[in-house]
């Protein structure tokens, strides 16, 4: 026999094996244990992943029922400071945070050492995702402080669009102004004269009022109301010689100007005695009619506006369209009131068009209608939402775009764009019908009632009442929200009205 050093090796194997194999009854067993062990490992693998897949999905296991339940997922961040998060009195970390929790009705409170506690109730279904990342917690002692004492009223308070500049008109002046600037601890005024040729003279009661702010937040158009007759100013904060009276420059006296796309040379020019609306270049000083017959428009960038017109219009109704471009568009007749409600904004990539009367009872909302009407498919154009509200006086959005804000005094009916999801409440505020709330950010308004100022979210909950102010003058917050600036009582001349500073940090 030759052995493995001679290069050739031999198998040896179990002859019992081999008989094993020939045996039918043998093999038929061993096939079968097989076919067993592979169907216990692929009921394995089914079970492993279908749990994989619940989880996946939110599904989750009662360890002690052992019933099947379905987990919804809460995202949970707070200004400006971190905060602890209780949920249903139990505590879950600090913000920000992530919590897997089952569905059902929650009680969430945040709490932070020095701030008010920031409450909500909410429901959660399975698989859903709430993003509560938005609150915002107030002090609990504020402290307050005068920035500048005045002997009378200013006719003006306003304040640029990225809240860095506050301008104030000095009290019995339409020429000289103070421009605060916000982002500074002192706020300490400089003061800027227009040139006197800019403002016509007037003899009685004069005011001015906010128009509008450019998006360089240098220039400003504010109205002139003088001796029963109006003109709009183009103010230059940083070089105040080159501020120039529109209504004079294009000699178009009590005809109103609105910026065209925010820049401060191109402007829509309405005027209302003959309904017409004009575009202008303040370069070229060249006006081009536009729309005829308009009764109260909205523009948004270089091109778009909505408006309402009694053209083509039933008897006693008016049109609500939107001109896009060079073409006109038919959205649907209102009720015709003498409040008509017109607003246009664009939210995550959709433009969104708002129509409605306070003779309506309902203020329509439109999604990409123009789109939807370019087509020519003969789809009929819907309403994404018909918001029933009595007497609507004011609409807004947010200004992050996301809510649509209707109001008639303390009673609103808010929209979120976002998920399709209607609020209506009435904050029992006093406010009378002619005042309108504001929108401090993108998911709380605020607003003078009492001589207090109030701050509520979308849904009208956590409302807080802030420090003494002047429902004639806006409220104005720093780029930060450190701190908030209203026309108010004085805290240090009693019965005297005064700038004052509202710290939103909690003093250590």
């Amino acid at each position: 026999m030759r052995t493995p050093a001679d290069g050739v090796y031999f198998m040896t194997y179990n002859s019992k094996t081999k008989m094993d194999f020939l045996d039918p009854k043998k093999r038929r067993s061993h096939n079968i244990r097989l076919f067993i062990g592979y169907a216990l490992v692929g009921m394995a693998l089914l079970i492993g992943t279908g749990i994989l897949g619940l989880y996946a999905f939110g599904f989750d296991f009662n360890r002690k029922t052992g019933e099947i339940i379905q987990n919804g997922l809460v995202f949970v961040e707070s200004h400006p400071v971190a905060a602890d998060i209780y949920l249903n009195g139990q505590s879950k970390g600090k913000t920000s945070n992530r919590l897997v929790i089952a569905e059902g009705q929650y009680s969430l409170e945040l709490r932070a050492n020095g701030y008010r506690t920031w409450k909500k109730q909410f429901g959660l279904e399975g698989g859903q995702i709430q993003q509560l990342v938005y609150p915002f917690l107030f002090p609990e002692k504020l402290v307050t402080k005068d920035v500048q004492l005045y002997a009378s009223a200013p006719t003006l308070v306003t304040e640029s669009p990225d809240r860095h500049w506050l301008l104030v008109a000095k009290p019995g002046s339409m020429v000289d102004l103070e421009v605060y600037d916000l982002t500074t601890t002192t706020n300490n005024p400089v003061n800027i004269t227009l040139p006197a040729s800019v403002i016509t003279a007037g003899t009685g009661q004069q005011k001015l009022e906010l128009s509008e702010w450019s998006t360089d937040n240098r220039r400003v158009v504010l109205k002139h109301t003088f001796n029963g007759s109006t003109e709009y100013i183009l103010v230059d904060r940083e070089t105040p010689t080159e501020s120039q009276n529109l209504s004079k420059v294009f000699a178009r006296p009590n005809t109103q100007f609105t910026l065209r796309d925010k820049k401060y040379d191109q402007y829509y020019v309405y005027d209302a005695s003959t309904l017409s609306l004009s575009t202008a270049d303040l370069k070229t000083k060249v006006i081009t009619p536009l729309i005829d017959k308009v009764m109260t428009f909205k523009p948004h960038s270089a091109d778009t506006v909505a408006y309402t017109t009694e053209a083509g219009a039933s008897p006693g109704k008016v049109v609500l369209n939107v001109r896009s471009g060079a073409d006109t568009y038919t959205l649907r007749e209102l009720a015709k009131g003498d409040v008509q409600l017109v607003d246009i904004a664009r939210f995550d990539n959709h433009w969104y068009v708002v129509g409605g009367t306070n003779a309506q009872g309902y203020v329509y909302i439109y999604k990409d209608p123009v789109e939807t009407l370019k087509r020519k498919d003969g789809r009929v154009l819907a309403p994404m939402a018909a918001l029933r509200h009595e007497n609507p006086r004011f609409v807004s959005f947010s200004t992050n775009t996301r809510f649509l804000s209707v109001q008639t005094g303390s009673k609103f009916t808010v929209y979120d764009l976002d998920e399709i999801r209607l609020y209506r409440y009435d904050t029992a505020l006093a406010m009378p019908e002619t005042y309108k709330a504001t929108w401090m950010d993108g998911h709380r308004m605020m607003a003078v009632a009492d001589g207090k100022v109030r701050v509520f979210e979308f849904d009208g909950t956590n409302t807080q009442t802030l420090q003494g102010a002047d429902a004639n003058y806006p409220l104005n917050f720093d780029r930060d929200y450190k701190a908030l600036f209203v026309m108010g009582p004085s805290m240090d001349v009693p019965g005297k009205l005064a700038l004052t500073r509202t710290e939103l940090r909690a003093q250590q």
